[in-house]
């Protein structure tokens, strides 16, 4: 029997080492160290050659559109200052007119401003998205090129500090001017 013992020892011992063996082939290996970047859109998107370029046209429009009104509000208070001149001389009946007028065209000036401020923010929109639209397939790209796990926006704001070497920024802008030369 202490043969019989030693056999079913020896058995259970070998059940064992290959439980154990194959459990441990099982376990997953430690994951390899998550490489990280981040990125400053911002600077990304006003830094590119085509950035350069839409942001000046921006500007130009936003020129026009506050010479335009501008140039009204000039005259809005052209027209206010002569109406405070003449305004004892005036009869009830024409003051309320010209008051009337004075208001029409003060929410005139109001509305205009409204519609030119959403046309700028639309056009500057379009600017930002057409770009970062370009962009997002360069930064994945580089990303797998160069093992990263994730690329992070940068958000001065929101960032206490990212070490130089992990902003991509300049990189990608010298990769998009590379993509997408300025016309």
């Amino acid at each position: 029997m202490t043969q019989r013992c030693k056999l079913f020892a020896g058995l259970l011992l070998a059940f064992a080492w290959i439980g154990m063996t194959a459990l441990s082939a099982q376990t997953p290996a430690a994951p390899a160290a998550s490489k990280l970047a981040f990125l400053d859109v911002d600077r990304a998107v006003v830094s590119t050659l085509e950035g350069k370029r839409n942001l000046d046209e921006f500007q130009k429009a936003y020129e026009a559109k506050a010479k335009e009104v501008q140039d009204k509000q000039d005259a809005l208070n052209k027209a206010m200052n002569e109406f405070q001149a003449q305004q004892v001389t005036l009869s009830d009946e024409k003051r309320e007119e010209r008051q009337s007028q004075l208001d029409e065209q003060t929410t005139a000036l109001n509305r205009l401003k409204e519609d030119h401020q959403k046309f700028l923010e639309r056009r500057r929109a379009q600017i930002i998205n057409a770009i970062l639209g370009k962009m997002q397939p360069i930064i994945a790209d580089y990303a797998k090129k160069n093992s990263f796990t994730a690329v992070f926006v940068i958000q001065q704001q929101m960032l206490a500090f990212v070490d130089p070497v992990a902003d991509i920024t300049a990189e990608i802008i010298k990769l998009y001017d590379a993509a997408n030369p300025a016309k």
